[in-house]
């Protein structure tokens, strides 16, 4: 009996089961991270299905809008407090009655908790480039350093690093991760003088899709185009640690950004050495562990694989860095779902 074959057989049909299994509505509260989006259940999801499919009036509430709820392609704004729903793109709104938005608030707080108020929500006070009147030497090369669904925008220089976001509590935060959260809008770029120029993009992020290997021999995986996330392939029973998850569209846009942003066509295609090591060190883990990044535009495809992540940085080159802390948010993200969070604790763990 092959009961290799068998096995191999019973993981991808759990793999099938549990993606037809998987709804495709999310809430996500509006102030934090947008991308830390819950699925709901199937039984909610129809709720918030026949919610949004209800009689919308001409014009929008003067509401807080402290929840994000993505219904298959389309995004809607629903304030807890107001119990009403805002389309400001066709200027519109819907509102609950009172009984209605109670049952609605504590479907929502089954999966997430509503934000904070308007007034105390963080803003943007600030943003600094430290470029300016200073003797800093910066390479003459352009720099992407965002893009959105319809344009790049680029420095006149490489200098991402020296624009810092600073926000009302007191914190800071590069340019590149405050607009790829939303933290930070390029409308705010503008307000506080900070130049940039655009083009339009000649590619979309309809055509986009990745996937990532990581941790310990790359037990770990994840490919954005089929939803099938892999906690670990090394256990008794591997079909136990597989699970779907469909990124919401504003994350994946997220990742393209960040990805972009490294210029991923500069890197080589397969093995890369991230490492600037002096002669006579090398540099290896053991056991070993791995990032592999797959990045997918139509039918193009790249991938970029480094065999040795080691927890001591101070030999990465400046690319290698840039290639790591992608994977790292990558990663952390997953991991950080409540997908990855039911399925089972690891069987082993390596030293």
């Amino acid at each position: 009996m092959d009961t290799k074959g068998s096995a191999s057989c019973d993981f991808t049909t759990a793999i099938l089961v549990i993606l037809k299994q998987s709804p495709k509505v999310t809430v996500a509260n509006a102030f934090r991270d947008p991308g830390l989006a819950a699925y709901v259940s199937k039984p909610d999801a129809v709720l918030i299905a026949d919610t949004v499919d209800g009689k919308w009036q001409k014009g929008l509430c003067d509401c807080v809008n402290d929840v994000r709820i993505t219904v298959g392609d389309e995004v809607y704004k629903y304030s807890s407090p107001c119990g009403t729903f805002n389309d400001a793109e066709r200027g519109k709104s819907l509102a609950l009655a009172e009984n209605e938005k109670n049952e609605f608030n504590e479907m929502l707080l089954k999966y997430i908790s509503f934000g904070v108020s308007f007034e105390e929500a963080v803003s943007v006070v600030n943003i600094v480039d430290e470029t300016k009147n200073s003797d800093i030497a910066l390479p003459s090369m352009i720099e992407a350093f965002y893009r959105d669904a319809e344009n790049t925008y680029f420095f006149g220089a490489i200098k991402s690093s020296y624009v810092t976001v600073h926000y009302s509590d007191g914190t800071t935060e590069n340019i590149v991760p405050a607009l790829a959260s939303g933290r930070a809008t390029v409308g705010d770029l503008k307000r506080f003088n900070i130049g940039y120029f655009v083009e339009p993009n000649t590619e979309t992020v309809e055509n986009f899709s990745f996937s990532l290997s990581w941790n310990t021999y790359g037990i770990s995986s994840y490919d954005s185009k089929s939803g099938v996330l892999i906690k670990t392939t090394d256990a008794t029973s591997p079909e136990d640690y597989v699970t779907a998850y469909f990124m919401p569209e504003d994350e994946l846009a997220r990742i393209y950004q960040r990805i972009y942003s490294i210029d991923i066509a500069s890197y080589p295609n397969g093995e890369y050495d991230p490492y600037d090591t002096p002669e006579g060190i090398e540099v290896a883990s053991k056991p070993s562990s791995v990032y592999e990044l797959t990045v997918r535009m139509g039918e193009i495809e790249k991938t970029v694989r480094v065999s040795d992540v080691m927890l001591d940085s101070s030999y990465l080159s400046e690319k290698g860095r840039q290639f790591f802390e992608v994977c790292e948010y990558i990663s952390s993200f997953l991991m950080s779902t409540k997908e990855w969070k039911a399925l089972p604790e690891y069987e082993r763990l390596y030293q």
